[in-house]
C-alpha cells in the first residue's frame, strides 16, 4: 500500500465530544486538518455526520460514501444513481477534490474496483475541444451506456448527424452535444420528454455505467472464471442473461471481482495521502459481527445453483483484514460525553397559552449563551421570523453558521432541515432549536414532500392548466375566452389584470386581486359553448336558474344528511395492544397522507355512525394496507369484513397479502373466485353464513344470490371504477346497514362529484412513497422501431414488460408479430378466454421472471404487482378511458426503479380520444390519478349529483360555479338563510394601496405560474393560507421583492376586512376610505365613538362609509395604519 510507510500506527487516541454534531467544532479547536475519514457506526450515524459537516463547516469538500444499500449477496441490483454517486465519490478521491469522507465502518470492508479502474473509465469532454465521434461512441460503449434514438434515460446515447445526446451517469438531466466538424461548439442540458434544451454549460465528465468493464474482452474472462468457479452452474441466471442475450442480470454486481484481471482494492486505497481516521468506539466490534453476517449469508446463499455465491474474500475485507489496513493510518476514537446541561427544554409553541412562545422566551431569557433557530426552507423562516417578532422576540437573519458566528447575535434564525431535532453545546455556549422543536405535536412535514390540499374540490379542480384560448366564468358576467395576463401602470400604480373576450369581441379586464370571481368552465362540450354579451341579463337569468336547481339539490342532501346521522350501530372497539403488533407488521414508513386516511377511518370506526368513505390513492400508494387497518378493527371486533374486487388476480393478490399479514392472528382469511372451484367455494359460503372467516375477498360473485353473511360489519370495495350499474345497485343495500370503504385511483365522474360536495366522507392520498419516480410516459404513433427499443432498454437492465393489446380475436397475431420483431424475448400471452389454471401458471410464470414480456388485454389493469416490471407498452391507447390508462399505466413505477409508458396510436384518432391522451400525458407527476378524474369530470360532466343520468346537466354555468353554488346553498340553508340573489354567493373585501402590488416578470417570470399564486392567493381563506403561499414564494423565486411584500399585505387586510364585513378599503395617501356591506359586524357605537374621539380625522359618508384623513405616501405605512384602524373597529 503506497501511503502505508508514511503512516505507522501510534496508539490510537480518543476525543470526547457532547454531541455528534460538534464534531466538526470539535476537531477545528484542536487543530486537525483535512483530509479526514470518518467511520460511522451506521449508515444513520454518518448522515448525521454529514449534516453536521455541510452545516459547521460547508467550507470543506466533504462527500458522503454508501454503500450498495443491499445485504451480502442480493439478487438485486443497486440503483443507477447510487453508483454514478460512488463513482464520482472515488474519481473525487484519487483527483485530490475531497478534504472529508464520511462513510461506514462495514462499507470500508467492502472491497471495491481497482484505483486505475475509474481513472481508465472516466471521460471528460468540454467545450471547443476535437472530438472523434467513432472513438466516442466506441468509447460509451465501452463504458457500458446504450445507443437509442431518443434518449430517455440513464447510461443511453444518441448521435444524429452532428448532435450527440448523452445521458450520463449521475447527471439529473442529459445533454445535447452540437459539434461544428469535429469541434465541440456546445454543450446544453435538455428535458428527455419534450426534448428541449434547457441551460448551457462548459463541460462534461462521464463515468462508466458499472463499477466493472463492460467490454467484449472484460465479459469473456467474466464468463471463463464463472465457468471454473462454478462448473456445474452453467444455467445460472446471470451466466446464461450475458451470454445468450447479452443482458446484464439484476445482482450481477455480486460477481463484479470475475470482470478484473488485476487485483481489487478497498477504500483504504483510495484515501488522499495524509489522512487522519476516526472512527467510533464499536469499530472492532462491527468489523467483527460484519464479517459473521456474511459468512452466514454465504451459507444461506449457497443451496441455490441459480446464484451460485463468491466466496466472502472475493467481496470483502476479513476482520483481520479491516484492522491491518486501519493500523496504516493515524487513528481516534470520538467518546460521547453529554453534560446534564446538554439537552433541550420542552421550547414548543403552546397555542393554549395567553403567549404561545412563552417556554421559548423562558429559555432564551435564562440560556447564557446564544440561540441559532434553524427554520426547514427559506419560506418558513420568514414565517416564523414574523410569528417571534409579534411576540416580541427579534432574531437577525444568518446565512448559515459562519454568519451567525461572524456577527455574535445573541437569537438567529437560518436554514437548514438536515437535524432531526436540537442540542445544545455548553462549552461553546451555542444552542440549536430545529422547527420541529417549535411545532411539537403539530404536524410538519419536511419541504421534500409534495403539498397537497384537499379543503375545497373547486381549488383542486382550478389549479389545473390554464391556456389562451380556454372558457373561463366570470360570476358577474358569464362566460369569456382568456387572452392572458396584462399589466397596466399609472405612476407608481401597477397591477396585472386577466384579460377576457366576450360576445362580439367586447374585451374584461379583471384584476389579479379579483381574481377569485373567475373559475375555468368545466361542462362537456365546451366547444360549442356560446359566449356571453357583456351588460346583458341572460347570465343573471341563467345563474338564477342554475341557483334553484342548487337549492332543490340542497335540500335533498340535507335530507340524506339527515338519514345519515339517523343511523347507529355500536362504535369498533380497538384493542390498543394489538393494533399497535399488527402495525408493526407494516415494513414501510406511512407516508403523511396515508397517515392521515388512516386516523380518519379509524375515527369513523369508533363514531356510532355508520361509515361511507372513498379513498382516493393513486396506484401503489398504499391503499391495500389503509384497507387492511379498518380490517384488522373490524374482524378484531367480531364482525365479518367483504372486499370486493374487479378480478380473480386482484382477489388471488389481496387474498395472499390479508394471509401473510394477519398470519399471527385469530382471524380466517378466504379467496372467493373462479379460483376457487364450486367445493371450496360452497365451504366458503358455508363460512360465511356461519361465521367461521372473518374476512372475505372476493369477485362480485360476494354480492349474488345465496351469499349469506353471520354479521357483516364491513364492506370494502377496491378499484370501484370497475363496476357496472348492476352491481353498484346490488350494493345499494348495504350501505344503510354496514360500513362501506371504496378504494380507488380514478373515480367516475359521479362519485367524485358526490365526495366533493361532501356527500361522502373523502381521503385523498397524494404523497408517493420514497424514492418512487414518476412513470415517463411516451406517446407516438405505433412504431416497430420505438417498440423494439423500449423492450430492450427494460431487459438489457434485468426489467419486463408488458405489452397490452386489447383484442382476444387479433392477439395471436400480435403475438407472431412481436416474436418476429424481437426475437431472443421470451413472450406470454394472457387474455380473460383462457382457462383459469393456464391463466394463474402464466402469471406466476411471469412472476418468476420466466418470460421477458407479458402481451395481455386488460386483464392486467387490476392484478399483478410487480416491481421487476417498469416498461408498458399500451397498443390503440385511443380507445381506453382516462381512468383506464391510469391504471394501466401504474402496472409499472411500483418501485423506485424509473419506469416507462408507451401510448401507441393509429395515424389519427377522435378529438375526444386526443383529449384523454393529452390528459394522461400531462398527468405524469406522481399522484396524478386524482387529476385525471377530474380531467374525466370535465371531458364527460358529472350529471346531476343525486341522479343517475352521467352525461353531465350542467352546462350554463359551468361545473366550477354550480359547485360553489351547491355548497353555499347547503350552508345557507343550514344556518335556516335563505338565497335569492345570486350575487350574495361572493363577498369578498376589495383592497386598493394605490401603490404597485404584483408579482413582477423579474420575480417570477412564467405567466401561468403567477396566474396560479395569484389564485391562491385570491382563494386564501384564512391567515394560514396565506402563510403557506408566502412560504412557496420565498422558497421558489428569494424573498418577497416590495410590490410582492404589497400584495401579501392587502390579502392579510382583506381577510381582516371580510370578517368585519367591510366591502371596500381604499387607502390612498391623503385618505383611507372603508365601505361597510350590509351584514357588517362593526357595530354603530364603535364608528360613533371613533368619530367622538378624533372629529377632526373620521367623518361618515352615506350612511355606510368611513373616510379616515391622512397624510402618509409610503404604502407600507398605510397599511399599518389599515391594520390599526381595523383593531379599533373591531375593539
Amino acid at each position: 500500500m503506497n501511503k502505508a510507510a508514511s503512516h505507522p500506527r501510534k496508539s490510537a487516541r480518543s476525543l470526547t465530544i457532547a454531541h455528534l454534531a460538534s464534531l466538526p467544532l470539535e476537531l477545528s479547536e484542536q487543530g486537525l486538518s483535512a483530509p479526514l475519514l470518518l467511520m460511522a457506526a451506521d449508515a444513520n450515524q454518518a448522515q448525521q455526520l454529514y449534516s453536521a459537516w455541510r452545516f459547521f463547516a460547508p467550507y470543506q469538500r466533504t462527500i458522503l460514501f454508501r454503500d450498495w444499500e443491499l445485504l451480502p449477496y442480493e439478487r438485486f441490483s443497486p440503483q443507477q444513481d447510487l453508483i454514478s454517486e460512488r463513482l464520482l465519490a472515488l474519481w473525487k478521491m484519487r483527483s485530490g477534490q475531497v478534504d472529508v469522507i464520511i462513510t461506514t465502518v462495514t462499507t470500508m470492508m467492502q472491497k471495491l474496483p481497482p484505483v486505475d479502474f475509474i481513472m481508465q473509465y472516466t471521460l471528460h469532454i468540454k467545450k471547443k475541444q476535437e472530438l472523434d465521434v467513432i472513438s466516442f461512441k466506441e468509447s460509451l460503449v465501452e463504458s457500458g451506456y446504450q445507443h437509442v434514438s431518443q434518449v430517455l434515460s440513464s447510461r443511453e446515447f444518441s448521435i444524429r448527424g452532428g448532435v450527440i445526446d448523452l445521458f450520463a451517469m449521475g447527471s439529473p438531466h442529459p445533454y445535447r452535444i452540437d459539434l461544428f466538424d469535429n469541434e465541440i461548439d456546445s454543450i446544453h442540458t435538455f428535458d428527455p420528454i419534450n426534448q428541449r434544451r434547457l441551460t448551457e454549460v462548459t463541460e462534461v465528465r462521464l463515468f462508466s455505467a458499472y463499477e466493472f468493464p463492460t467490454d467484449q474482452e472484460s465479459i469473456r474472462q467474466f464468463k471463463h472464471r464463472f465457468c471454473a468457479l462454478f462448473p456445474r452452474a452453467k444455467q445460472a441466471t446471470v451466466y446464461q442473461s450475458l451470454k445468450q442475450r447479452g443482458v446484464f442480470a439484476a445482482g450481477i454486481e455480486s460477481y463484479f471481482p470475475l470482470f478484473f484481471e488485476a487485483s481489487l482494492s478497498s477504500l483504504w486505497e483510495y484515501l488522499p495521502p495524509q489522512t487522519i481516521v476516526l472512527s467510533t468506539p464499536q469499530f472492532k466490534e462491527i468489523a467483527h459481527y460484519f464479517a459473521q453476517e456474511v459468512q452466514s449469508r454465504f451459507q444461506l446463499a449457497g443451496g441455490d445453483e441459480s446464484y451460485p455465491p463468491l466466496p466472502p474474500s472475493y467481496l470483502y475485507l476479513s476482520e483481520q483484514e479491516q484492522l491491518n489496513l486501519s493500523d496504516q493510518w493515524p487513528l481516534i476514537y470520538w467518546q460521547m460525553n453529554q453534560p446534564d446541561n446538554a439537552t433541550l427544554p420542552d421550547v414548543s409553541i403552546n397555542r393554549k397559552l395567553n403567549h404561545p412562545l412563552q417556554p421559548l422566551a423562558d429559555f432564551i431569557e435564562q440560556w447564557s449563551g446564544r440561540t441559532l433557530i434553524l427554520a426547514d426552507s427559506l419560506g418558513r423562516s420568514e414565517i416564523i421570523s414574523n410569528l417571534l417578532q409579534e411576540h416580541g422576540l427579534n432574531p437577525q437573519r444568518q446565512y448559515g453558521f459562519a454568519s451567525f458566528q461572524q456577527e455574535k447575535a445573541p437569537l438567529g434564525i437560518t436554514v437548514f432541515s438536515e437535524f432531526t431535532s436540537g442540542f445544545i453545546l455548553p462549552e461553546h455556549q451555542l444552542a440549536f432549536i430545529t422547527e420541529s422543536e417549535l411545532y411539537q405535536g403539530q404536524s410538519r412535514h419536511r419541504q421534500s414532500r409534495r403539498k397537497f390540499s384537499q379543503e375545497s374540490g373547486e381549488q383542486i379542480m382550478d389549479l389545473a392548466e390554464i391556456k389562451e384560448g380556454d372558457l373561463l366564468v366570470h360570476e358577474a358576467h358569464g362566460i369569456g375566452r382568456y387572452q392572458g395576463l396584462e399589466k397596466f401602470e399609472e405612476g407608481e400604480d401597477a397591477e396585472e389584470f386577466m384579460h377576457l373576450i366576450y360576445h362580439q369581441g367586447a374585451s374584461l379586464y379583471v384584476p389579479v386581486s379579483q381574481i377569485h370571481l373567475v373559475s375555468r368552465y368545466r361542462g362537456a362540450q365546451a366547444d360549442a359553448v356560446q359566449l356571453h354579451t357583456l351588460g346583458s341579463d341572460k347570465w343573471n337569468k341563467q345563474k338564477q336558474k342554475a341557483l334553484q336547481q342548487a337549492k332543490d339539490t340542497a335540500a335533498d342532501l340535507l335530507d340524506i344528511y339527515a338519514q345519515r346521522e339517523l343511523q347507529r350501530r355500536p362504535p369498533y372497539e380497538v384493542d390498543h395492544s394489538l393494533y399497535a403488533q399488527f402495525v408493526e407488521g407494516f415494513i414501510f414508513e406511512e407516508t403523511p397522507d396515508q397517515a392521515r386516511a388512516i386516523e380518519e377511518i379509524l375515527q369513523d370506526m369508533r363514531s356510532p355512525r355508520p361509515m361511507d368513505r372513498l379513498i382516493c390513492a393513486d396506484v401503489g400508494f398504499g391503499k391495500t394496507e389503509v384497507a387492511l387497518r379498518a380490517a384488522f378493527v373490524a374482524a378484531m371486533s367480531g364482525r365479518q369484513v367483504a372486499l370486493l374486487a374487479p378480478t380473480t388476480l386482484l382477489v388471488d393478490q389481496h387474498t395472499q397479502t390479508f394471509v401473510n399479514r394477519l398470519i399471527d392472528f385469530p382471524i380466517k382469511v378466504e379467496g372467493l373466485s373462479r379460483f376457487s372451484g364450486t367445493k371450496g367455494s360452497q365451504h366458503i359460503l358455508d363460512g360465511l353464513k356461519n361465521g367461521a372467516i372473518g374476512i372475505v375477498i372476493g369477485t362480485d360473485k360476494l354480492i349474488q344470490r345465496g351469499v349469506d353473511f353471520h354479521n357483516l360489519g364491513l364492506l370494502i370495495i377496491d378499484e370501484e371504477h370497475r363496476f357496472g350499474v348492476r352491481q353498484k345497485e346490488a350494493l345499494k343495500k348495504y350501505r344503510a346497514q354496514v360500513d362501506v370503504l371504496t378504494m380507488t385511483a380514478t373515480p367516475i365522474p359521479r362519485t367524485l362529484s358526490l365526495a366533493l360536495e361532501k356527500l361522502r366522507d373523502f381521503s385523498l392520498i397524494s404523497t408517493a412513497p420514497e424514492k418512487r419516480l414518476a412513470v415517463k410516459t411516451i406517446v407516438h404513433t405505433f412504431s416497430s422501431g420505438v417498440i423494439q427499443e423500449a423492450v430492450w432498454r427494460e431487459i438489457k437492465r434485468g426489467g419486463q414488460v408488458f405489452f397490452v393489446h386489447n383484442d382476444i380475436a387479433s392477439i395471436e397475431s400480435m403475438r407472431d408479430q412481436l416474436q418476429t420483431l424481437l426475437p431472443k424475448v421470451r413472450i406470454c400471452l394472457a387474455h380473460g378466454r383462457m382457462h383459469e389454471r393456464e391463466l394463474e401458471q402464466v402469471m406466476r410464470g411471469f412472476l418468476r421472471h420466466q418470460y421477458d414480456m407479458m402481451l395481455c388485454t386488460t386483464i392486467v389493469e387490476t392484478g399483478l404487482d410487480i416491481g421487476n416490471a417498469n416498461t408498458i407498452i399500451i397498443n390503440r391507447a385511443d380507445k381506453f378511458g382516462l381512468a383506464q390508462l391510469h391504471q394501466l399505466r401504474g402496472r409499472v413505477g411500483r418501485s423506485s426503479h424509473q419506469a416507462y409508458a408507451y401510448l401507441l396510436l393509429p395515424e389519427t384518432i377522435g378529438k375526444e380520444a386526443e383529449k384523454r391522451v393529452e390528459a394522461i400525458r400531462m398527468a405524469s407527476e406522481l399522484g396524478a390519478g386524482f387529476f385525471l378524474a377530474m380531467q374525466d369530470l370535465e371531458i364527460r360532466g358529472s350529471g346531476e349529483v343525486l341522479g343517475a343520468n352521467q352525461s353531465g346537466e350542467i352546462q350554463q354555468v359551468g361545473l366550477n360555479l354550480y359547485s360553489d353554488m351547491l355548497r353555499q346553498a347547503v350552508q345557507s340553508l343550514q344556518r335556516g338563510e335563505q338565497i335569492s340573489d345570486p350575487t350574495q354567493l361572493t363577498f369578498n373585501a376589495e383592497v386598493k394601496l394605490h401603490h404597485a402590488s404584483l408579482l413582477p416578470e423579474s420575480y417570477c417570470p412564467n405567466v401561468h405560474e403567477r396566474l396560479l399564486l395569484y389564485k391562491k392567493l385570491a382563494q386564501a381563506v384564512d391567515k394560514t393560507a396565506l402563510d403557506s403561499v408566502l412560504e412557496e414564494l420565498i422558497d421558489r423565486f428569494g424573498l418577497l421583492p416590495p410590490a410582492s411584500k404589497l400584495l401579501l399585505d392587502s390579502h392579510y387586510l382583506r381577510l381582516r376586512a371580510n370578517s368585519l364585513g367591510i366591502f371596500l378599503i381604499d387607502a390612498a395617501e391623503e385618505r383611507i376610505k372603508l365601505v361597510f356591506a350590509k351584514h357588517t359586524s362593526v357595530k354603530p357605537e364603535q364608528l360613533i365613538a371613533l368619530i367622538q374621539k378624533q372629529p377632526k380625522d373620521f367623518r361618515l359618508k352615506d350612511g355606510n362609509q368611513l373616510i379616515f384623513k391622512i397624510s402618509e405616501p409610503d404604502p407600507f405605512k398605510r397599511v399599518i395604519l389599515v391594520d390599526n384602524l381595523l383593531d379599533a373597529l373591531n375593539f
